[in-house]
């Protein structure tokens, strides 16, 4: 491209050599110009942006450009990237065209809202195109490498390569390398983190209102009360497990994400309901009846019998207090954890493969948990073992406890989990597969989604392709 401008400039310089002034002066006469052909100029866009665009509304993004240069340069740009070409001069904002006296049918924010971008547009405008779509409740951002107003009043400021100091500081985020790929790496990485903590509050919820709701009906119901060192013991292995979600394998959303806290402690609510009530159901079964038992030939404490009829089962002696609480801390534990793998889950928790750390913290946790409720006898903490048989039937229990977990979480209405309702068709042909590890970057790979009968472009497709 470059080769051929040089070669058109010195075509046309030889043509200008007849059409110097005669007399030298500054105040001669000359003669007159002569049309002798056009010089086209280009300044294409980098070969990524329009990609990088395309990605950016697969995930929920949309764009607008805000160009000082002229309408038919920004129309023309906006058809190559993507973009659209409803754009409009600078004057529409202020509605002092004879084709934009419209303001009282189409207020100037909506109209704002609607279109592709404004060219022509000096520094004041740009800030006043964020302020108006920051009040109708948008989260902008705007990169830029010398409106340092604009890169201020966003929400995210985003400064290229090139930019200015004074852009620089004004920013949240300064890339230093051309291009706006690294955008795309942010988003995901912002809703990788979000989905992180949105796991995390999830279960927090959950496994508090299981352990002392649990705690408390047992300790109300039947009197019975949990040393608070085995209370304490859950914990510290509770948060040594949970502190593995920081780097846990995550699928970002779609579409932007938002706080439904309504919504997360109801799903809370409802997951940590559910295994309260399997707990109390589990310590009346081991009080009040036989059919562990009757049914696995295990025996956690004598009956007091007369001959052939049962009296009643003196569970508050010592010996067999320390053994329900044994039998009771492991059930907790292993439950109470387990739960991780549901919360963290937006389809079932079985196909959603978590992270190997967070895997290995559970086995460690609960490997220790098992020995201790087998083989713990502390007398300051009211614990006997129970044996392996006991542990055998408890860790059996704790598995029918958990596979109604998924059935619940998919039953609570979350808007943070992106269900779309759109297909692959209406995003063109690309999508996105995302592979890597907060914090130690993401590699995003973008794939080509062929468009033929053979391969129907749906919903799950494009689930698929995100699928870590």
């Amino acid at each position: 491209m470059a080769g051929n401008r040089a070669i058109t400039l010195e075509e046309i310089k030889s043509e200008l050599v007849d059409l110097e002034i005669p007399e030298k002066t500054k105040d001669s006469s000359g003669k007159p110009w002569q049309l002798i052909g056009l010089l086209p100029l280009f300044d294409p866009p980098r070969h990524d942006s329009a990609e990088t665009i395309r990605m950016a509304k697969v995930l929920g993004v949309d764009f607008k450009m805000i160009t000082g240069d002229q309408l038919a340069i920004a129309e023309e740009t906006g058809r190559r990237l993507g973009m659209g070409t409803n754009m409009h001069p600078s004057s529409s904002l202020l509605f002092e065209d004879k084709d934009a006296l419209m303001a009282a049918a189409f207020p100037i924010n909506e109209f704002i809202e609607t279109v592709d971008g404004f060219a022509g547009v000096l520094p004041e405008h740009k800030y006043e195109i964020i302020k108006r779509l920051q009040e109708r409740k948008h989260i902008c951002g705007v990169t830029g490498d010398g409106d340092a107003t604009a890169l201020k009043k966003a929400d995210i400021g985003i400064a290229v390569a090139n930019a200015s100091d004074a852009a620089r500081s004004a920013a949240d985020i300064v890339l230093t390398e051309p291009g706006l790929n690294a955008i795309i790496s942010a988003v995901l990485t912002s809703r990788a983190v979000y989905q992180r903590m949105q796991n995390y509050i999830i279960y927090a919820v959950s496994a508090t209102i299981h352990i002392v709701f649990a705690f408390m009906f047992i300790a109300l119901r039947w009197s019975f009360d949990i040393a608070p060192f085995m209370v304490l013991i859950i914990a510290i292995l509770n948060n040594v497990t949970i502190m593995t979600i920081s780097r846990d394998r995550v699928k970002p959303s779609l579409q932007p994400d938002s706080w439904k806290l309504r919504e997360i402690f109801t799903t809370g609510i409802v997951l940590g309901g559910y295994l309260a009530f399997m707990t109390v159901l589990f310590f009346w079964a081991i009080t009040n009846t036989t059919f562990f038992e009757d049914k696995f030939h295990v025996t956690l404490y004598h009956w007091w019998h007369n001959g052939e009829t049962v009296l009643y089962r003196p569970w508050h002696n010592g010996e067999s207090v320390q053994k329900i609480t044994a039998a009771l801390y492991l059930q907790v534990s292993i439950v109470s954890q387990a739960l991780i793998f549901v919360t963290r889950s937006r389809s079932w928790s079985y196909v959603e493969r978590p992270g190997l750390l967070l895997i290995s913290a559970f086995i460690v946790a609960q490997l220790v948990a098992t020995l201790i409720a087998v083989y713990g006898i502390w007398g300051f903490a009211n614990i006997e073992g129970t044996g392996w048989g006991w542990a055998g039937v408890i860790w059996l229990y704790s598995v029918v406890t958990y596979i109604p977990l998924d059935l619940l979480n998919r039953s609570v209405p979350l808007p943070a989990i992106t269900r779309p309702s759109w297909g692959l068709e209406h995003l063109g042909a690309f999508g996105i597969v995302y592979r890597g590890q907060f914090p130690n970057g993401f590699k995003i790979v973008v794939k080509l989604l062929e468009k033929s009968s053979e391969r129907a472009a749906t919903n799950e497709d494009l689930m698929k392709a995100l699928r870590l």
